[in-house]
């Protein structure tokens, strides 16, 4: 009986993302102490997390299997992003896996003049520590062993290291059709919240299973945000959506020897 209810709590789960103890106790029909218990026990198996009452379906946490995970979309993501950077000398990569692939062509790419990078990712650390003329910071904060990145920043601490970055990418965790990014952390959700705020031009990385799907913890509008880079043209909803906002939409066209298109969204209606 129990184990059945676990399996329809995961098949819940898998099918909306996140949820809260109240919700799930109606769904199951049970008492919220129960759903607790269960918890725990899907807690134990690394199947979910709790933050303040809210239950999250547990991403992949193991950074090597994230890393060859949808390697072909980050890298048309990647490559996408790297046009950006011509003539930028001060840039932050956000802990993904996705930024590591742009990290990678970061580092070949040819440019006059040399780059500083802000990141709390320790792989970005080791793939640019082999160019010369990048140097990195790495924000202070606690080591995830999890997600292998630096979490727990405290915010008022790290502003200073963040002032003046020209451009920041961020890895998103959900895209929602209400024309918001949210992320499946609360405490990514906050330092991306300050990123927002301070880099003069801000670009979010994610391909195109992050569309549709939304997390109790909003980072920013389309409206605050000025790129969206994905590896394949989002569906028409998404596009009316950035239309409405200015944001710039940039994805990757197979076949297409730039292999990007941008639009200022509502030119291909």
């Amino acid at each position: 009986m129990k184990r059945k209810r676990l399996n329809t709590l995961k098949n819940f789960l898998l099918e909306n993302g996140y949820s809260n103890i109240r919700e799930l106790s109606r769904y199951l029909n049970v008492s919220e102490m129960t759903i607790r218990r269960d918890l725990k026990i899907l807690q134990s198996e690394g199947y979910v997390e709790v933050h303040g009452g809210f239950v999250v379906l547990k991403m992949i946490k193991n950074y090597s299997l994230r890393k060859i995970r949808n390697i072909k979309e980050k890298e048309k993501i990647a490559e996408i992003a790297v046009k950006l950077l011509k003539d930028k000398k001060f840039i932050y990569l956000g802990g993904c896996t996705t930024n590591l692939v742009i990290a990678r062509k970061l580092s070949n790419m040819e440019v006059d003049h040399n780059i500083q990078v802000v990141t709390n990712d320790p792989h970005i650390v080791i793939e640019l520590g082999k160019t010369p003329r990048i140097s990195i910071f790495v924000l202070p904060g606690l080591y995830d062993n999890a997600n292998e990145t630096i979490v727990h920043h405290d915010i008022e601490d790290i502003k200073k290291y963040l002032k003046g970055i020209e451009i920041a990418f961020l890895g998103i965790t959900g895209i929602a059709n209400d024309g918001f990014f949210y992320n499946a952390d609360p405490f990514e959700a906050t330092l991306k919240k300050e990123i927002v705020k301070i880099a003069k031009e801000v670009a979010f990385v994610a391909d195109y299973t992050k569309f549709g799907k939304k997390f109790p913890w909003k980072v920013c509008s389309f409206k605050e945000a000025d790129y969206l880079i994905t590896d394949q043209k989002p569906g028409v909803e998404f596009i009316e959506i950035a239309y409405d906002s200015s944001l710039k939409l940039l994805y990757y066209i197979p076949h297409d020897s730039d292999s990007i298109n941008e639009v200022k969204i509502g030119e291909e209606k």
